[in-house]
């Protein structure tokens, strides 16, 4: 803090997130030197609560391998108040897309101050409650009425401005996220131009942008960006080392050929410039042009080489233009400890559908009460719609639009679940206008809460139009037969030894398997899948829809699929006794796993037997097993259960290898326990039950990630600027920094260097610990887990950033689920037309616009999967669930701690201060909590007990589900050891 001061007391200029920048509250402070969005797990000691926002999605959710079939499950793991992840990876310096943040481009200097009060700065603001929930006072910032109020937004930059802009690099584009435990607070990825994400500080700097919005960002002077104290430690400086230089002669050359830049630009100046003083400050990976700034020995220096702009650099024209910002000194600040700000200009794509479950509270001196005789048309004024998603600010609805029951009675609307929408957004409120959508119902009724949660998610649940169902073959009576002419095109597999693994309640059975032992020893290994592509034809109204929709979504009572029944469930899924389309990979492999041969293409299969994952497993675990007393399901097309076991058996031998090989490569896994539930003929829960990973679910796993991976390196191959791939970055670095930290307080070793270290610290831990333990360490190292991606290969990107990290391979897709997720679909056409030599009518920019409605929805999904998964928890726990379980601790702060509760799946927050514990103290050397119990009636008068909590400590916790204001949440309350 006083070194803070320091920084501050030298150069004004320089925002410090610091208690003594800003005579704010704690809370305020707090929030001042928070540096992501999500921030999970601190490092100070005593660590500090932060709030916690959801989880991240990857497909891989936390668990980054990106099993293929993980989606499968029709239940979620219930999720308590999850944590998120900030920004991305530190990098070796700090740069910036531009050195005159007030530039030309802007449509004037004055709009583009407009709206920067001190706490849209990290400043000081009234004491609120930001945490989630929904309910924060007079949330949206317009504290001074009810109504509209006199604080006004920015206007939107001219599309004109903002592509130039974008063009030169000096804006930013990316999608919003908004803070769930500080509504005012929302983040844009940096990319590569940036360690850390861009923060957004205020509703107002927001501009009316909403969750997952692609906007467009200003950003600010970089004295005015963050210095972040914490950081500043964790790098070895101290923040009275961040001195800003004092506007020095410097000069900016615009769009420089990347190739030499710096080279050229020092043979325009005639003289050697020392290395610090000279530095690409943006990129633009597209047109492979930069900028490169310079500093010189004076002004008049400057003043010449302005005069003569443009200049010639490598045989371009270049212009040269003055540079008058202040900027950090890059030599001294390390650039994790600087967090840069800017403001939204515009909004490019309104992501977020702007539909909202909540409820209605009339205004401050609002007399909802309609006389006798008169109806809701009556009505006069304005209500409240409070959305239940933290994120949203509250809408201004016409009364006399609002339910009659709620107009004569305001407390109707307590219990009661609505749906509205925001019908516009003017300048002049920080409050939208919105319209009444539908009364749900009562809430904490299931069904209602489930239609909710698809509401606040986007899910469709409209049923397939005539239109769209006209898109598919007509099925005659007897069945769909696969034509001569469509055959004569395929490999035909109807004679090998091919069947289906899934879930014993699948109804769509999108892939198989076969395995046939050759004469030299070596192995002819399949796996077939669905040909989805073969009936969705592009750009018919099924594909469209397809297309919106991009994946099916499981909730725990049912599922939203993406494509009709028809399809999903008869004409694609790959039913034992039928022939079926299917798109096939196909290898010849040594016993060892090594691939000799590899062949892909259109084929045609006729299952022979439809097998639960328990089946399989119970081969593995007795290959001599009795098929028929087993009851396993009948076997046809001349097979034997003889050929079904030997097949299976030889595909585990082959999966245990390269499973080895993946892992020694380099793979890394991270499980999540998984929660399921038996419901009874009311719809609610009776039991709960663990989805556990056995030996045949990762039999399966191991060829679909092989298949994966084939394709992806297939389509890439032959169309390298616009396959569509799937990535997993790295894990944000300093979050890995702060993991191994805490794990080495408590004698933990953990090796952060590389994903194949990481995995072997991992396993070493297993063998060490219970298997509770290892779930609890899995949480923790799932914390700093960034989500994978599907993007496009074009446009540039960098052939790196293609890397999947935590299966450690070059290039990986999705080839294999076409009937869940659109994505598969892209790949199965690129790769129809890789392997026909056919060019693609697919160009990077409408891949990419696939690939960003893929991630969305899949992300939506997951949300509405682990609600779905929360609401069955909550109602499980509400019918009598035990009062004392066991939890395990597996992150602790000065007041609080995060555990897992095996039993359920379920990752919760206990607050300390509500528990029966006398007296709670954090300890700063052995960084655990103490308790101390007060005497109980069985114990010795004045007897008193005290406990110890640190990282991985086993406690007894009792759960409630508490109904709040808008939805119910579950509280952990930790009991006193027995």
């Amino acid at each position: 803090t006083a070194a803070a001061a320091a920084v501050a007391a030298h150069s004004p200029r320089v925002k410090t997130a610091s208690a003594a920048s800003t005579p704010a509250s704690a809370k305020s402070k707090a929030r001042a030197n928070n540096t992501d969005a999500n921030a999970a797990a601190a490092t100070p000691s005593p660590r500090k609560e932060k709030g916690r926002g959801k989880p991240r999605e990857d497909g891989s959710n936390p668990v980054p391998h990106d099993s293929p079939h993980q989606q499968q499950q029709q239940h979620a793991t219930p999720r308590g108040r999850g944590r998120g992840r900030g920004g991305s990876a530190s990098a070796s310096h700090v740069s910036t897309p531009r050195d005159e943040h007030a530039s030309s481009s802007s449509p004037s200097s004055a709009a583009a101050r407009r709206g920067r009060s001190a706490r849209g700065r990290g400043a000081a603001t009234p004491n609120r409650d930001r945490r989630g929930g929904g309910d924060h006072g007079d949330r949206g910032g317009d504290r001074g009425g009810e109504g509209h109020s006199s604080s006004s937004f920015e206007p939107y930059w001219d599309r004109e401005a903002v592509s130039a802009g974008l063009k030169r690099n000096e804006l930013l584009r990316g999608k919003i996220r908004i803070s769930k435990n500080d509504f005012e607070e929302a983040f844009v990825k940096g990319g590569d131009q940036f360690p850390r994400d861009v923060k957004i500080p205020s509703l107002v700097l927001r501009n009316r942008a909403l969750e997952g919005d692609i906007v467009v960002v200003a950003l600010d002077p970089q004295s005015e960006w963050l210095v972040l104290e914490k950081d500043a430690a964790n790098e070895g400086h101290k923040a009275s080392e961040l001195c800003p230089d004092h506007c020095p002669p410097r000069v900016v050359f615009r769009d420089v050929p990347m190739a030499n830049a710096m080279a050229g630009v020092l043979y325009v100046l005639h003289h050697a410039v020392p290395r610090k003083d000279i530095r690409i400050t943006s990129r633009n990976v597209k047109t492979g042009k930069c900028s490169v700034t310079v500093r010189l020995s004076d002004e008049e220096e400057v003043e010449a080489l302005v005069a003569k702009s443009p200049v010639r650099v490598n045989g371009h024209e270049v212009q040269v233009e003055r540079v008058d910002e202040p900027v950090l000194h890059v030599g001294v600040v390390p650039p994790s400890c600087v967090q840069p700000t800017g403001k939204v200009v515009y909004i490019e794509e309104q992501i977020n559908p702007r539909v909202f479950a909540g409820t209605l509270r009339p205004l401050s001196g609002f007399d909802p009460l309609i006389g006798e005789g008169e109806t809701k048309d009556d009505a006069k004024g304005d209500v409240l719609f409070v959305p239940r998603d933290s994120r949203v600010p509250r809408l201004l609805i016409k009364a006399s639009t609002t339910p009659e029951a709620f107009l004569r009675n305001p407390k109707w609307a307590e219990d009661q679940l609505l749906v509205a929408r925001i019908a516009s957004w003017d300048e002049s409120s920080l409050r939208p206008t919105g319209v009444m959508v539908k009364e749900v119902g009562v809430a904490g009724d299931i069904e209602n809460e489930t239609e909710a949660i698809l509401i606040e998610n986007g899910v469709d649940t409209d049923d397939f139009t005539e239109e769209e169902l006209a898109c598919l073959p007509k099925v005659p009576e007897s069945g769909w037969v696969i034509s001569d002419e469509e055959l004569a095109k395929r490999r035909d597999f109807r004679k090998d030894c091919v069947f289906s693994i899934d879930p014993p309640t699948a109804r769509d059975l999108d892939d198989a398997l076969s395995c046939a032992l050759l004469p030299n020893g070596n192995m002819l290994v399949g796996v077939h899948i669905a040909d989805v592509s073969h009936f969705l034809q592009p750009g018919t109204a099924l594909d469209q829809l397809a297309q919106r929709r991009a994946t099916t979504t499981y909730l725990v009572q049912r599922c939203y699929p993406m494509l009709p029944r028809l399809l999903c469930e008869d004409l694609c899924s790959l039913e034992e006794n039928q022939d079926r389309l299917s798109f096939s990979v196909v290898w010849t492999m040594e016993p060892s796993g090594k691939i000799i041969d590899e062949w892909m293409g259109k084929s045609v299969i006729r299952s022979c037997a439809r097998l639960a994952y328990q089946h399989c497993q119970a081969v593995i675990e007795n290959p001599d097993l009795d098929w028929a007393a087993a009851k396993h399901p009948t076997i046809y097309g001349g097979y034997t259960e003889t050929d079904v076991k030997a097949a299976i058996t030889r595909l585990q031998s082959l999966a245990v290898n390269m499973r080895a090989q993946r892992f020694a490569g380099g793979a890394l896994r991270l499980d999540k326990p998984k929660a399921g539930f038996t419901l009874g003929e009311d719809g609610l829960p009776t039991a709960v039950f663990h989805y556990e990973l056995k030996d045949s679910n990762r039999l399966v796993e191991e060829f679909m990630l092989l298949a994966n991976m084939a394709t992806a390196r297939a389509i890439y191959n032959h169309f390298s600027d616009c396959a569509l791939l799937r990535c997993h970055p790295p894990p944000l670095e300093n979050k890995m920094v702060e993991l191994k930290s805490q794990c080495e307080d408590v004698g933990i070793d953990i090796d952060i260097s590389s994903s194949v270290k990481l995995q072997e610290s991992l396993l070493k831990f297993a063998q060490e610990h219970t298997k509770d333990e290892f779930q609890a360490l899995q949480a923790l190292v799932s914390m700093p887990m960034q989500m994978a991606t599907y993007f496009s290969t074009g446009g540039g990107r960098d052939i790196e950033s293609f890397r999947h990290y935590a299966l450690s391979v070059p290039y990986y897709t999705h080839f294999t689920s076409p009937i869940r997720r659109y994505a598969d679909v892209i790949v199965h056409r690129l790769l129809d037309c890789a392997l026909s030599n056919t060019p693609t009518t697919y160009v990077h920019e409408q891949v990419q616009r696939i690939a960003d409605r893929c991630n969305d929805r899949k992300s939506a999904a997951k949300a509405a999967q682990e609600a779905s998964a929360f609401l069955y928890t909550c109602a499980f726990i509400k019918k009598g669930f035990a009062q004392r379980t066991k939890a395990l601790v597996y992150n602790v702060m000065d007041a609080s701690i995060d555990v897992l509760v095996p039993q359920l799946a379920l990752d919760l927050r206990v607050r300390l201060d509500k528990c029966g514990a006398k007296d709670h103290h954090y300890d700063l050397f052995s960084k655990s909590l103490i308790l101390d119990w007060p005497a109980t009636e069985e114990t010795k008068k004045g007897a008193s007990l005290r406990q110890t909590i640190g990282l991985f400590s086993e406690v007894s916790v009792a759960l409630h589900v508490v109904k709040g204001p808008l939805k119910s949440e579950i509280e952990a309350e930790i009991l006193r050891p027995e």
